[in-house]
């Protein structure tokens, strides 16, 4: 497979080990990365990499430790855990009756949109 072109390239090396660019396309970017790897951002940048790239790669990895850290802090007993929990479920079940609410008052009795 080609490295993918400058548009794509992130700052994570291949797992070539060759140090080549990769790409979201390929499918490698969730894999572990060892701990030599651990500069890959620092030396992707210095190599001319994309920061939209990179910036999308580490985003979800990031957002997930804070929200760890947060929730260890936060909950501190079963009182916490389930409070959080009834949270979560009536969040859940707002959104169900929100997008019921908007299926039987505009989409419901129209034709669709699409072509062949």
């Amino acid at each position: 497979m080609e490295p993918p072109s400058d548009a794509r390239r992130t700052f994570l090396p291949s797992a070539t080990g060759r140090g080549a660019p990769q790409g979201l396309a390929d499918g490698r970017c969730h894999g572990h990365q060892p701990r030599h790897r651990r500069l890959g951002f620092v030396l992707g940048l210095a190599r001319g990499g994309s920061a939209y790239w990179a910036y999308y790669q580490l985003s979800g990895f990031l957002v997930s430790m804070f929200l760890g850290i947060l929730l260890l802090s936060a909950v501190q007993s079963l009182q916490d855990l389930k409070a959080l929990g009834v949270t979560i479920l009536a969040a859940a079940v707002t959104r169900a009756v929100l997008a019921l609410y908007f299926f039987f008052s505009f989409v419901r009795g129209h034709k669709p949109y699409l072509r062949t």
